[in-house]
């Protein structure tokens, strides 16, 4: 019974250890995903900041010319010197803008400034494979439209703002004029966003033409994409860029058992183990030494019973002894005092013949019943 109570709590040990591993490995995983999940939160904060930098840098270098757009579709054409003014006001205010362009038609007329994008000037957009399809979808939408990164007829890479301009004819109705194109410095921007700059990251931006997800990464390593990254989008003229980033050192990529709470709860369980293990091992020793004792106990109280057994025994041997003893007293004296009296008799003499014939008679008697006593004692 013993045994069995040993094995089953040493079971029981093994059960518990295994118990306990299980949950030293879970606690170093919720570890490492703990720490993963501190760096993701890190990394959100951060890239939600430049995202609503980035929101904005857009939003003011884009939002200038919107009077060019106003102008046009009410006036229904714009000349040299409105243009020249707008767009020198607007670029004073907002150094990200690189040039603005109108395309009655969608054919380039009017460059601000001219110097240094001559060579914008007669564009057709719709020759030109690189921006015509931009412009058929700010055609069709109605709406601005952001597309880039570009690379740029006159050379360098911007984004550009596409507003499809729509002028109201005297019925009322509306006619489609043409394009008013800004084109902005993309690095300045992306500059001024802090995503050039950053180094706490590692960012990509994907959705060219605001195209989203679907859209190619156009900034930055596209690999990000499978290292489980953050994603923060960014609202841009009728579509979304997505900032895709990851801290710059890595996601904590080790193994729970390196986490120093898995090594902690490691040295718990190996000392819950040992506790156990000392007090099962303690128990099971104070069984087999209680099991032991009441063995000898036991034996104790046989031989107990043995010695008074034997006890008895003897006190009914002497009893008989004595007995015994009494009993061959009398019988030898009673032999003996015939002998001694009648031999005294005798020796005093005086006794007739046959007096002294009976007597020896009785003494002879009295030697063969005490020669028989004798006999009886020795066998």
């Amino acid at each position: 019974m013993n045994k069995f109570r040993f094995h089953l709590s040493q079971l029981i040990i093994v059960l518990i250890t295994l118990v306990l591993l299980s949950v030293s490995y879970l606690i170093g995983r919720l570890d490492i995903e703990k720490q993963n999940g501190v760096k993701r939160l890190t990394v959100l904060k951060e890239l939600t900041t430049i995202g609503n930098r980035l929101e904005g840098v857009i939003r003011s270098t884009f939002n200038l010319t919107q009077g060019i757009v106003h102008l046009i579709r009410y006036q229904g054409d714009i000349s040299k010197e409105q243009f020249e003014a707008l767009c020198a006001l607007a670029m004073n205010e907002n150094p990200n803008i690189r040039n603005v362009a109108i395309a009655p038609s969608n054919v380039v007329k009017l460059v601000y400034p001219l110097t240094g994008n001559e060579k914008a000037v007669g564009l057709d957009y719709m020759k030109n494979d690189q921006q015509r399809e931009s412009v058929l979808r700010a055609m069709q939408e109605k709406r601005p439209l952001l597309a880039g990164p570009v690379n740029l007829v006159q050379g360098g890479v911007g984004l550009i703002n596409r507003s499809p301009i729509y002028a109201i004819c005297k019925d009322r109705t509306e006619k489609y004029w043409g394009i008013a194109s800004i084109v902005a410095h993309y690095d300045k921007i992306l500059e001024e966003a802090g995503i050039a700059q950053n180094h706490d990251l590692r960012i990509a931006i994907q959705g060219d033409d605001g195209k989203g997800e679907l859209g190619k990464v156009f900034y930055g390593d596209s690999t990000l994409l499978s290292m489980n990254p953050v994603i923060v989008e960014v609202i841009i003229p009728s579509g979304k860029w997505r900032l895709i980033a990851t801290p710059s050192t890595g996601w904590v990529n080790e193994s729970a058992f390196r986490s120093q709470y898995f090594l902690l709860s490691i040295i718990i369980t190996v000392l819950i183990v040992l506790f156990l293990s000392t007090l099962i091992y303690k128990n099971h020793n104070i069984r087999q030494n209680n099991s032991l004792l009441a063995l000898e106990i036991q034996e104790r109280k046989k031989i107990e019973i043995e010695l008074k057994k034997s006890k008895e025994a003897a006190e009914e041997a002497n009893r008989v002894k004595t007995a015994f003893l009494a009993n061959m007293s009398h019988e030898i004296r009673t032999p003996m005092n015939a002998i001694q009296g009648f031999s005294e008799v005798i020796l005093k003499g005086n006794l007739s013949e046959k007096s002294t014939f009976d007597f020896i008679e009785i003494i002879n008697n009295s030697s063969k019943q005490l020669l028989n006593v004798i006999n009886d004692i020795i066998d």
